[in-house]
């Protein structure tokens, strides 16, 4: 498979309805675009389609934000400091992106329903003023303004889970300049408590979450660059 320009983000989804499995990678070093790569189901795919995005977007994700069942695009611009959304025509093809703000140097991105109204939001990481947002979406494809909150130093992923066995969302941001975690507990409302601050080692880069130890909760295990191992937060809630 041939990609444009220095590759930094992937994601996959049936973007034409045909229910096979295809990719969206996005394309740095000056390059600004989306790659769209359909699959043929089985294990190729056809040549690349691409979109523009903003400056150097360097993570994407597909959801239905505006609920028509098909899977649409959003991308973190770093360079432009805001997320772009694509509306997917649902044959794998995408409308142009439309940008929201978000704060500096935005570098992932996730979605899921913080305010429990059944319409996908967004939440974001920006890297430069350590900072998360949060965008609310009207379920037709559109966002509302960012809500900041704040992370530790340098946060560069986040993360979407259910933490502490209420029905709300929370978010796990990384931060890579403070060697910790931040975890947000939502309130079910769109909004998020102040953080709760864990310890990593150096460097930490990502988090997954799971249930590794087969108690019903959700943990978290993060990756510790410069110390080549990772930090495991068994999650202790009743």
């Amino acid at each position: 498979m041939y990609f444009n320009s220095n590759p930094s983000s992937i994601t996959s989804g049936d973007f034409n309805s045909d229910n096979r499995q295809d990719l969206a990678i996005t394309n740095n070093n000056n390059n600004n675009t989306v790659s769209i790569l359909l699959g043929n189901g089985d294990g190729s795919f056809q040549n690349q389609l691409t979109y523009t995005t903003g400056k150097s977007a360097f993570s994407v994700i597909s959801s239905d934000f505006n609920n028509d069942s098909k899977l649409d695009l959003a991308l973190a611009n770093a360079g432009n400091n805001n997320v772009g959304v694509l509306l997917g025509n649902g044959d794998g093809t995408f409308q142009t992106q439309v940008t929201y703000p978000t704060g500096e140097f935005p570098v992932s991105i996730v979605s899921s329903d913080f305010n429990n109204d059944g319409k996908t939001d967004l939440a974001v990481a920006n890297y430069f003023n350590n900072s998360l947002s949060v965008l609310l979406g009207d379920g037709n494809g559109n966002f509302q303004s960012q809500t900041i909150y704040l992370t530790g130093k340098r946060p560069v992923s986040v993360q979407a889970g259910k933490l502490n066995n209420d029905v709300n969302v929370d978010l796990v941001v990384v931060n890579t300049g403070s060697n910790s975690i931040s975890v947000f507990l939502g309130n079910g409302n769109g909004t998020f408590q102040t953080s709760r601050t864990y310890k990593t080692g150096r460097n930490p880069s990502y988090t997954a979450i799971g249930d590794f130890n087969d108690d019903a909760k959700l943990d978290l295990v993060v990756i510790n660059f410069l110390d080549h191992d990772g930090t495991i937060f068994l999650n202790i809630c009743p």
